[in-house]
């Protein structure tokens, strides 16, 4: 069927002329349209969305802005710690499963009696790469492969073309379109590349370069009358998608993984190097307390009287009577002799003998001056022991897995998974055996299933590994990690290289495993749980109840490894994640308020306030008019930590004693406590002492500003509900409240929800009013995202770590709003 040419219009038809010639008119209505707004798409690419790419790839730089260089991902992982793979991992399955919806869409098509979908599918994999490329040379300036992405748009466009022109023809017939692509993206090619040869040779400069616009501008023209009567736009938006998408995710995949595996590689080296047999046994001087010098010698003949076998004899010391000394015994490579001490002396015939000495007065010593040749104090120990550090990891010679065969490994898994998925969709399509098509697709399951357990426990022990030698790492000091890498290598380590870093790198892949784990493993309890809504039998129902409860807490076991995550990267990381905490306890403690004290006021100034209406819209408006320094400034004196500041005589009133304001960085819940009810603050946990005082001046500020703003457009919001709903509600006995539940809220929906985004946003990105009233405060309490990134840029002059801290605030700002959006589907109502 699939090979037999369909029965098509001829384009010649007056009903296919009919159809090009409105495509054409609405064309042409659309490129005048886009002339005139084409001035402010320039300066939106130029002035928004180029600095953002840029942005990017300055975060993936490091230093000065004189000195810096790429360093890929570190600054996002010096942020956000292992984390950061995560995510990346996440987005590419993101790419992937949008991107099989957009396959979805290719092969319903094509089920339908639509044509073939490879083709289109390879234009899309062409156009999704030339894309890619063309916005990495956009970046990274990389000249020498700028005509690689124009010869591939270039010939994604003709074989969109020409896949057009062929459909529903044989693959035969799709020959002398494909060689005409071929042909085309060959010469393109060439002109790219002997281009601008060519002009530089004439000489022609910029008025040359105009003249070439020119005919391309007609050229663009020409291809825009012709995309018009492409009939399978649907088709090529899809395959488009699915395949920019899809090359993304590979392309996203390959580099986490390559990065990952370049930022354990060493520490998994060191973990080998120093972690043996033979490091274990080998003996190092080490300075001690209880240490002897050894090698020390008499300086010049002493003749001392020592007692042997009874007898009193007058000999010479012995050079080597002081062989090893204890430490505490010398004073500056000085000893002293006493009666009745054991010595070895040379007696007068020569031989050595040894003997107690004799022949001093009561309290008397011989003090001796000594040589060494070294005189440091060492002690000749281990430099570590197996029962310290774990015997599993000197049996296991501190062996890890490869990290390409563990990541090779999950993608097996993954692939398995999917397949799963694939056969179950297909046994449900299938409603009989035929040919034991269901028994074969029912053992593959099994087969998939046996090597997804496989896997997982290779990945379980290649894990375990992993935990046990960055345990091991953690229980070494410096210097006996100094000592053991000495020892191994025969160099001094560098001075970064740090055992606590070590760790936390050989802790990447196993907390990027754990954490993907229990996503997958709650993502698979949701489906069991829809899935058990549709079981007919109680066992069945019950069965899938278990399970789904069972993966629940199983996710939720492994998901546990992100606190440890966040502990274990370091001071940046908690750095950033207390910034965020901040922000969010800031927006918390603001949107609410604000938002319901503005609705508040103007539905007193709506329903009660007859006269004066507009002086009070001034009058709540003016906080958000007035200049927001200036503001912040009359804020500074009122809550200033003086006892005879305007808040703490307010204070004094109700009998409270003065507070700091914003050089307090207790908790409000705990200064409650402590001053209203007279408790004990610390009888309150840390986690909920709620924010500090100084951020909760500034979220007194924030909602002084902006809920007469707010006020403001809510009045604007209630002037728009006609007045009949309120009359027809009233008549029928509804009450003020029943009203404003039933007829306001409803329709101030839209209000609402547009506010709530502003407010939410607004709040994540607030500066200036928290750095003014930041001079005052003590510490990082107020420090909210926007000030850490500015301290981070300017303070520590480090722009690239601060673009990846911005791009971090603008991801959580983008989930945020995107999570609102999907939870407001259904509450907002627009009429």
């Amino acid at each position: 069927m699939n090979n037999e040419i369909r029965d098509t219009p001829s384009p010649t038809t007056p009903n296919a002329q009919l159809r090009a010639g409105k495509r054409r008119r609405r064309l042409n209505e659309a490129l005048i349209g886009y002339l005139f707004v084409l001035p402010a798409a320039i300066v939106t690419f130029l002035f928004g969305l180029w600095p953002v790419v840029m942005g990017f790839y300055e975060s993936l730089k490091s230093g000065s802005p004189l000195t810096n260089r790429y360093v890929g991902l570190n600054n996002y992982i010096r942020s956000l710690g292992s984390l950061t793979y995560v995510i990346l991992f996440g987005l590419s399955l993101i790419f992937i499963y949008v991107g099989y919806r957009s396959w979805r869409t290719l092969y319903t098509e094509w089920k339908i009696g639509g044509p073939r979908p490879w083709y289109y599918i390879v234009c899309g994999v062409l156009g999704g790469l030339g894309l890619v490329v063309m916005a990495f040379d956009l970046v990274t300036d990389a000249e020498s492969i700028g005509w690689v992405s124009t010869v591939l748009v270039l010939a994604t466009v003709v074989g969109y073309f020409a896949a057009d022109r062929s459909q529903g023809r044989s693959l035969a017939g799709h020959g002398r379109p494909i060689l005409i692509v071929l042909g085309l993206a060959i010469a393109l090619g060439a002109v790219w590349i002997g281009g601008p040869a060519l002009v530089n040779a004439l000489d022609l400069g910029t008025i040359g370069w105009l003249l070439l616009l020119i005919p391309s501008a007609y050229v663009l023209y020409q291809l825009m009358m012709r995309l018009a009567r492409i009939r399978t736009t649907p088709l090529i938006t899809a395959s488009l998608l699915m395949s920019t998408l899809m090359v993304l995710a590979v392309l996203l995949a390959i580099y986490a993984a390559m990065q990952l595996e370049s930022d354990v590689a060493e520490a998994q080296r060191i973990a080998g190097q120093i972690f043996n047999q033979e490091v274990l046994n080998t003996d190092v001087d080490v300075a001690a307390n209880d240490a002897r010098i050894d090698g020390l010698v008499v300086d010049g003949e002493v003749s001392v009287e020592v007692n042997i076998d009874g007898e009193t004899v007058e000999a010479t010391l012995a050079p080597d009577a002081f062989p090893s000394v204890a430490v505490d015994r010398i004073s500056q490579l000085q000893t002293a002799l006493s009666n009745n001490q054991r010595v070895k002396v040379i007696l007068p015939d020569g031989t050595e003998a040894e003997g107690e000495l004799t022949g001093l007065s009561m309290g008397q010593t011989l003090d001796l001056n000594l040589l060494a040749e070294d005189p440091e104090a060492v002690s000749t120990q281990q430099i570590y022991s197996a029962l310290d550090i774990g015997e599993n990891v000197i049996r296991a010679e501190g062996f890890t897995q490869s990290l390409g065969n563990q990541l090779l490994a999950a993608l097996g898994i993954l692939v398995a998974l999917g397949n799963i998925l694939t056969i179950n969709h297909t046994r449900e399509l299938l409603d009989e055996d035929k040919h034991g098509t269901r028994r074969r697709l029912g053992l593959t399951r099994i087969l998939m299933g046996a090597a997804i357990f496989g896997l997982f426990l290779y990945l379980l022990s290649a894990v375990q590994l992993n935990r046990q030698a960055a345990s091991a790492l953690n229980l070494l000091t410096d210097d006996q990690f100094k000592l053991a890498y000495q020892a191994a290598t025969g160099e001094t380590p560098r001075s970064n290289l740090r055992t606590d870093t070590l760790a936390a790198q050989l802790m990447y892949w196993p907390q990027v495993f754990l954490i993907g784990t229990g996503m997958l493993l709650i993502g698979a309890a949701y489906l069991a749980w829809q899935n058990m809504q549709k079981q007919e039998t109680k066992r069945g129902f019950g069965g899938m109840l278990m399970l789904s409860v069972l993966l629940m807490v199983g996710g939720w076991l492994t998901i546990s490894e992100l606190p440890r995550t966040i502990t274990l990267s370091g001071r940046d990381t908690q750095n950033t994640l207390d910034a965020l905490v901040r922000t969010a306890l800031y927006a918390v403690g603001t949107v609410p308020i604000q938002l319901a004290l503005g609705l508040a006021l103007a539905y007193l100034l709506f329903s009660e306030i007859k006269w004066g209406k507009s002086m009070f819209r001034v009058i709540y408006f003016m906080p958000y008019i007035a200049p927001s320094v200036a503001t912040a400034a009359v804020f500074l004196v009122i809550f200033s930590s003086k006892p005879n500041a305007l808040s703490n005589e307010v204070l004094k009133v109700f009998g409270v004693d003065p507070l700091l304001w914003l050089n307090e960085p207790s908790g409000i819940v705990r200064l409650f406590y402590d001053k209203i009810l007279g408790g004990n603050p610390l009888h309150i946990p840390g986690a909920l002492q709620g924010p500090s005082l100084a951020l909760f001046t500034v979220i007194l500020y924030n909602i002084w500003v902006f809920a007469g703003y707010n006020a403001v457009i809510f009045l604007a919001g209630l002037g728009a509900i006609p007045g009949e709903l309120y009359e027809a509600a009233e008549v029928d006995g509804a009450g003020r409240w029943s009203r404003f539940r039933s007829i306001t809220l409803p329709l101030l929906s839209p209000t609402t929800f547009f506010l709530t985004m502003l407010s939410i946003i607004g709040t994540f990105k607030a500066f200036t009013h928290i750095y003014v009233l930041r001079g005052q405060a003590v510490g990082q309490e107020v420090d909210t995202m926007s000030i850490y990134i500015f301290n981070q840029l300017y303070a520590a002059n480090d722009p690239g770590y601060a673009a990846a801290l911005a791009f971090i605030l603008f991801g959580v700002i983008l989930i945020l709003t995107m999570t609102q959006n999907r939870l407001s589907q259904r509450q907002v109502f627009y009429g």
